[in-house]
This record gives structure tokens, C-alpha cells and sequence, in this order.
């Protein structure tokens, strides 16, 4: 019941905020053209189309000989095909739903990881550290930025980062149980990763490749269902690519720069720059990871957004960014998940076993998000796949730890129940402002 307690706190919480503190589930998405985009591809794709109708997306739509389309994967397209059907006329506004489907799941695949965690490092936790879990994983985390709007790229985001999670507790399952359905699991889940965040989507692939080589190295009689976990993390790939072609007639890029034909500078300096490179790996890791990216105020709410309006942004090697988007960090915002992390992190490095693979792949998708031109607090959930399979490993070592002196884990114990919910006020608050930010516009930094 507590464990339950947990995840309905802080599914409530993330839709208290998504809808404004109404629960009303249309009453910002139907205001908001964009949150309908995946309504509109979705019709298209059961008329056997990948474009859209130019009036569902706004300067992020893109045209290409002719036709209008998102540079966004079709994962949560794809989900709405069962339902599209009985709306042959408009579009029903589905966000709200799938944004509270993403949740559940995002909830589910979390304990999932945590229970296997726990069975491999035989720990035995209280309910109440399993709810304490839940709740800062989902409300105490980068999850809570993707409700301060119902656009498009939140909710790719948000179905990507679930999927992910998905993708590490099926690869888990597979070691723990040998068994062929979680290997099917891991492979279409991050196959449907992949369609809707390709840098999360990369991470859960690399996790579904990866595990069919350690099958192999383990046993070469295996090697049918090695290669089935090869085959189904190119599967993955080549539907990406295969999407990705029919659009843009290219295997992965899109044409981003009709987004800039307005804006001669932007257009120049991505020419000159490219969107991704090594190049902005220095800046925005620090950016991600420092302490110091909340500024505290004299009044209600108490903080906001540190950078830029207090403080600069430190560009190391003084590259061009395209825009920062009131960027934060995970130390600030979700301090908790981000030692236990870094803990988990060490120990798994220390004594590797097939921990390793998700913890790895979770790794790979925030250099793949880090490695762009841009920040935003919505990049962050990108560190979510590995905050959890981090945090889950540290939290299972510190349940295990026993001090000298016991005085020593229950303050730390007090601690991290602080740290928590620091955690869930700071996100909130944060999001809070972002949602006015994004409804006033005051939100876009141009820099360079």
C-alpha cells in the first residue's frame, strides 16, 4: 500500500502541474496547437502518410518538396493508431491521456529495475523506501519540466525516457530469468525508444545490443537468441532510419535548417557549427552537473532559475550555442537521486556484472544529449535512465550498509528524506516557472 501511496503521490503531483492544479486533462492541451501533433500524424499514418496538416505544428514544422512534417520520431503516434479510428472527424486530444500512460509506465519500470536490483544484491528493503523511491523518481525529478507544456517535444521526450526504463528492467529480466519474452520486451521497447527520443532511444538499442554479445560471451551455444537480441537492436535502428528516409530522404539527419530561414544568424551559425558535436560536451556537462543553478529569492516561491538572468552560462572553449532555455542542473534539482547515482555508478565499476550494460547505456544517451547545441531543463530527463539504474544500485548498497555506529545511517537516513523532498519542491517550483515562462515567451536566449 505505501509502495502505491508513492507512485500515486507522484503521478498526482506531475498532473496537478500539467494541468495547471484543475486535473482537468484538456484544459491546456486544447489551447496549445501543438499538443496535437501526434493526433495529426497518427490520422496521417492511417492514411498511409508521414506528413501533417501545416496548422499542427508551429516554427518547429519543417517542409519538404512540398509537404509539412516534424522532425520528431512517430513513437507516440503509433499509440494512438488503436484509438484514431473512432474520431473520423477532428482530433481527440489524446495528450493529456498519454502523458498520464507514460507516467504509469515510467512508475512501473522503475520498481521493476528496483526489485531486480534487489534480488541481484540480495537486499531486503522496507515498502516505505521502495515509495520514497517512486515519489522522487517521478516527482522529484527532470520528469516534472516535461509537464510545463503539452507540446510535442515534452511528450517525445517523456515516452522516451519510459521506454528506456522499460528497456533496462526487460534486459534485467533476461539475465535473471533466461527466458525469450524479455529479450522480445527489451527489443520492441527500445525499438519504440529509439522512434520517439533517438538519443534515449540510442542508449536503450546499445543496452539490446550489448546484451546479445554478453549472452554469446557467455555461452556460444546460445547464440540463437544472442543473435535474436542482435537482430532486434538493428531492427530498431534500421525503423528509426527507415521513418527518418521517408521523410527527409536521409537515414538520419533531418533538414533543421528550415526552421532558421528566418533567421539569416541562426541559419549561418549552424552551417558553420552543426547542431551536434564534441565541442559542447565540456559546457553543457557542467552546466547539467553544477550545484549552483537555483537562485534564491526574498519571497514566495523562495527560488527560480539561476541561469541566465542571475548568472552566465560558462562556455568553455567559447563555441557558438544556438539558445539556453533557463537551464538547471540534476545536482540542484534532484541532489538525492544524483549521489545515490554516482554511488551505484562506482560500485557497479568496481564489481561489474550485467548491471553494467543498462548503466552504460544510460551513460551513452547523456554524451548524446549533452553533445548538442542547445540547453533546455526538458534535456535533463535524458539523465533519467541513468539516475535510475544508478540511484537503485546506491540505494540497494546503503539499505545493506551497517555503520559502526548506527546513529551514522539513521542522520543520513534523515538526510535523504530532506534531500527528497527538496527534490520534489525544487522541480515543482521550477516548473512551475517554466510553464509561465514558456506561456509569456520569455523563456528563448539567444547567445553566441
Amino acid at each position: 500500500m505505501i509502495v502505491v501511496a508513492g507512485g500515486l503521490l507522484g503521478i498526482g503531483l506531475l498532473l496537478g502541474l500539467f494541468t495547471q492544479g484543475t486535473f482537468d486533462p484538456g484544459v491546456r492541451t486544447t489551447r496549445d496547437p501543438q499538443s496535437l501533433y501526434y493526433d495529426a500524424q497518427a490520422r496521417s499514418i492511417l492514411h498511409g502518410r508521414l506528413d501533417v496538416p501545416t496548422g499542427s505544428l508551429g516554427g518547429e514544422a519543417i517542409s519538404f518538396h512540398g509537404h509539412t512534417y516534424g522532425y520528431f520520431g512517430i513513437g507516440p503516434a503509433l499509440l494512438r493508431l488503436p484509438i484514431m479510428p473512432f474520431y473520423p472527424q477532428g482530433y481527440p486530444n489524446l495528450a493529456p491521456w498519454s502523458y498520464l500512460g507514460a507516467f504509469v509506465v515510467e512508475a512501473l519500470a522503475t520498481l521493476g529495475i528496483w526489485r531486480s536490483v534487489q534480488r541481484r544484491l540480495r537486499v531486503t528493503a522496507p515498502p516505505v523506501v521502495d515509495g520514497l523511491l517512486l515519489l522522487t523518481v517521478l516527482a522529484g525529478s527532470p520528469t516534472m519540466f516535461l509537464t510545463a507544456r503539452p507540446d510535442v517535444y515534452e511528450e517525445a521526450i517523456l515516452w522516451g525516457v519510459a521506454a528506456c526504463l522499460v528497456t533496462f528492467w526487460a534486459v534485467l529480466r533476461l539475465f535473471e530469468t533466461s527466458r525469450w519474452r524479455w529479450g522480445a520486451v527489451a527489443a520492441l521497447a527500445a525499438a519504440f525508444a529509439m522512434l520517439s527520443r533517438p538519443t534515449v532511444g540510442g542508449g536503450a538499442l546499445l543496452a539490446v545490443g550489448v546484451s546479445g554479445l554478453v549472452v554469446f560471451a557467455r555461452d556460444r551455444s546460445d547464440w540463437p537468441r544472442a543473435a535474436a537480441l542482435a537482430s532486434g537492436a538493428g531492427l530498431g535502428l534500421v525503423a528509426f532510419c527507415s521513418v527518418n528516409y521517408l521523410k527527409f530522404h536521409s537515414l538520419v539527419n533531418a533538414p533543421y535548417n528550415a526552421n532558421y530561414l528566418a533567421q539569416p544568424k541562426r541559419l549561418a551559425a549552424l552551417k558553420h557549427g552543426g547542431a551536434n558535436g564534441i565541442r559542447y560536451l565540456p559546457t553543457n556537462l557542467l552546466q547539467y552537473l553544477r550545484p549552483d543553478t537555483v537562485h534564491f529569492l526574498g519571497k514566495f516561491p523562495w527560488l527560480t532559475f539561476r541561469m541566465t538572468r542571475y548568472a552566465p552560462v560558462l562556455n568553455l572553449g567559447h563555441v557558438h550555442f544556438d539558445t539556453f532555455e533557463l537551464p538547471t542542473s540534476i545536482t540542484a534539482t534532484t541532489p538525492v537521486l544524483t549521489v545515490l547515482a554516482i554511488v551505484g555508478s562506482i560500485a557497479i565499476l568496481r564489481r561489474p556484472s550485467v548491471l553494467l550494460i543498462p548503466l552504460g547505456a544510460g551513460l551513452a544517451a547523456i554524451l548524446a544529449t549533452a553533445s548538442f547545441f542547445g540547453e533546455a531543463p526538458r534535456y535533463l530527463a535524458d539523465f533519467l535512465p541513468w539516475l535510475v539504474i544508478g540511484a537503485c544500485c546506491g540505494l540497494a548498497i546503503f539499505v545493506n550498509w551497517n555503520p559502526r555506529r548506527p546513529w551514522v545511517k539513521a542522520s543520513l537516513c534523515a538526510v535523504a528524506v530532506c534531500a527528497a523532498v527538496w527534490s520534489v519542491y525544487v522541480s515543482a517550483v521550477l516548473a512551475h516557472g517554466l510553464a509561465h515562462a514558456y506561456r509569456t515567451h520569455n523563456y528563448f536566449i539567444p547567445v553566441s
